[in-house]
This record gives C-alpha cells, structure tokens and sequence, in this order.
C-alpha cells in the first residue's frame, strides 16, 4: 500500500488511535481480551489438526 499525501495528512480514525496507543504501551490486538467471544467462535480445524 502506498502512502499518498491525502493519506499523510488524514486525521486518523479511532482504531488507528488505539492500534497507536496500543503500540506504544506494548499491547498487540491480539493479545487483548474479547469477553463477546466464547470457544464456540474459535475456528477448530487447525486446533484439531495439532493434535
């Protein structure tokens, strides 16, 4: 993806804010906890074929 300078000078939205802030604290996306979530929205196959 290349940056143009509409891209540049974009305000960023509230999800770069967080990735941001995230970043900076040392916290990846995916580390974070998704209580909305349950075993049930794991896609099994691939944790299946570990076995």
């Amino acid at each position: 993806m290349a940056l143009t300078l509409q891209k540049l000078l974009q305000q960023p939205d509230t999800t770069e804010i967080l990735k941001f802030k995230s970043s900076v604290e040392g916290i990846a996306f995916d580390e974070m906890p998704m209580p909305e979530l349950s075993v049930d929205d794991l896609d099994s196959l691939p944790i299946l074929l570990l076995e």
